[in-house]
């Protein structure tokens, strides 16, 4: 019953993405990151390894079993080799964007 009416009540958050995206606007080019919540790695784990070593975050969420995040393309490599150190399955980041102008 609390799950459903929390699932019902995220529905009406409008203010993370507003606020996601004026933190994408101030801190361009950034890049998005995708993490399964079945992947082993909750939102909390993920985000203490990479505030750890120093790589700006934000955007966190979880929606539909999928934890998301962005961080500056300047960061990326660095998050990507963070991530894979710690054998984080993830989506996104630069390996999506070559090729793109």
């Amino acid at each position: 019953m609390i799950d459903n009416l929390i699932s019902v009540g995220s529905m009406f958050d409008w203010i993370t993405p507003l606020w996601t995206f004026v933190q994408d606007w101030r801190n361009r080019p950034s890049c998005g990151y995708s993490v399964p919540v079945n992947g082993g790695w909750s939102l909390y784990a993920v985000r203490d390894i990479l505030r750890s070593r120093g790589v700006k975050t934000w955007g966190w969420a979880i929606v539909d079993g999928v934890i998301l995040f962005r961080t500056r393309t300047a960061q990326a490599q660095y998050t990507q080799y963070w991530l894979e150190r710690n054998a984080v399955p993830y989506w996104g980041g630069v390996k999506n964007r070559k090729g793109r102008k």
